[in-house]
């Protein structure tokens, strides 16, 4: 008794289903082809239901933009999965009309001597035939039958509607069979953009151009490295003789150290404090205590400061001002105050020192401006290399995708040659600033002064290492 129930249930859902069809009575469409080559479709899809329905889908075999769809009572919502829209109702033996409007962008192959386009009228994914289909393709431009060629992909009709418009037709078309249609346009019908996609087609000319611009570039680096190199070593041997004569003891101890270090810090100004005591203008008193720990105060022996320089008298005002004397504990406070974190007096004294060895002539620019240039001259010649370089991977890539075996190996040559110029022009770009005579030049000047004033004994300044501060 069981059986015979499923059976009779099984049946009934049975007879249900192949009770309930609908096929698609016509499928119009009326595409516009937009000057830039875009489609602007408009489709008509009637469908005849033959039972009760509750959803339509439509897919498409690449992305389309602007999607909608309406009927005679309006717009409807849709779902969207990939590249198929579904949208859902309640049809019951009837007959229904769903009006679907949709953009297709940059649909044409171009080429140099024509455009082809290839567009799929009736699509392929249905389980139903499709009994008419009229559809209407509106050009920008009047159509020279002769010298253009089309087709479509089963039988049908194509007529001329007028000197712009073609008028396809096609009746039974069977389920899971696509009606496409082919066109091949002279040059000027349409003005396609000028994108990656055509641009190796419509302007090989120019691609190759730019294939040699970085070639170029890493020969016009080369001459102006080995330029400037004769140039610094021209110079060199002109200001050989000048430093010849530079003895270590001419040198202030603040320079010394500026030159051996290639900046200057807490260290050169420990080095003119004593100087500056060794030529009468600081007196060091040391004072003992019974029961406390001894102290040093620094006093101030001469009030006529006219014979420093700027970064001797910055150290004589900050460490006196209007005091005669001080004590050595209180000069941290006095060079780097609470609170004062960016422009401290001992960091003002610093680029005082920097900007005498410029004065002297022992240097060709401030300390902080070489680094500052040195760094910014490599990050500009590399942002300009992979500026240079990164449009040619993404022609290179587009050119990989084409099937032809000519065109693939001419992309992968080409990836390979910007792998190539890009690691050229970092390492050309770095070394034309080792070159350079700010860079290349000081930094000699500094390595031949080095091994002379690192023999001058500055053990003094570790009396003053305890109380200067630290930049």
């Amino acid at each position: 008794m069981r059986k015979k129930a499923v059976m009779v249930i099984s049946l009934l859902l049975l007879s249900t289903a192949l009770a309930k069809s609908y096929y698609y009575e016509s499928i119009n469409l009326n595409v516009t082809v937009k000057e830039n080559g875009d489609l602007i479709v408009t489709e008509e899809e009637t469908l005849v239901f033959d039972g009760s329905f509750t959803y339509v889908y439509r897919s498409f075999y690449k992305p389309v933009h602007d999607f909608k769809v309406s009927d005679e009572q309006g717009k409807i919502d849709y779902e969207r999965k990939d590249n198929r829209y579904k949208w859902t109702g309640s049809w019951n033996d009837e007959s229904k009309t769903f009006t679907l409007e949709y953009t297709i962008k940059d649909p044409f192959k171009v080429t140099r001597s024509y455009d082809l386009l290839w567009h799929t009228i009736i699509f392929k994914d249905r389980n139903v035939k499709v009994k008419s289909s009229t559809s209407y393709f509106n050009f920008p431009e009047p159509i020279n039958l002769n010298e253009t060629s089309y087709r479509l992909s089963r039988q049908g009709a194509i007529k001329r509607a007028n000197n712009t418009t073609l008028r396809i037709e096609s009746d039974s078309i069977p389920a899971n069979t696509a009606l496409d249609f082919e066109i091949t346009l002279p040059k000027g019908v349409i003005e396609p953009p000028l994108t990656l996609k055509n641009l190796r087609t419509l302007n090989p000319e120019v691609v190759d151009a730019l294939a040699m611009l970085p070639f170029i570039l890493i020969a016009w680096l080369v001459f102006k490295s080995y330029k400037a190199y004769f140039k610094e070593k021209k110079e060199q041997e002109k200001s050989a003789e000048f430093y010849k004569e530079v003895r270590a003891e001419d040198l202030p101890p603040a320079i010394a150290g500026l030159l051996i270090d290639y900046h200057s810090g807490v260290k050169e100004v420990t080095a003119t404090i004593i100087d500056l005591a060794v030529r009468g203008y600081i007196y060091m008193q040391k004072v003992v205590k019974s029961f406390w720990p001894d102290e040093t105060i620094l006093v101030k022996t001469k009030d006529n400061l006219e014979r420093l320089n700027d970064y001797e008298k910055k150290i004589m005002n900050t460490i006196f001002k209007e005091e005669k004397e001080v004590k050595m504990k209180d000069l941290q406070r006095k060079f780097n105050p609470r609170g004062s974190t960016y422009y401290t007096p001992l960091k003002r004294i610093e680029d005082l020192i920097q900007r005498e060895a410029v004065k002297e002539g022992l240097a060709k620019d401030e300390i902080k401006e070489l680094v500052r240039t040195k760094s910014l001259s490599i990050t500009k010649y590399l942002i300009l290399a992979l500026v240079l370089t990164i449009p040619y991977f993404f022609l290179g890539t587009m050119i990989v995708v084409n099937i032809q075996s000519l065109f693939f190996i001419t992309s992968a040559v080409f990836i390979l040659l910007e792998i190539v110029s890009l690691a050229s022009l970092g390492l050309l770009g770095t070394q034309v600033i080792k070159l350079t005579a700010k860079g290349y030049g000081s930094r000699r000047t500094y390595k031949k002064l080095k091994k002379f004033i690192k023999e001058q004994p500055l053990t003094e300044g570790r009396v003053f290492d305890t109380y200067l501060p630290y930049a």
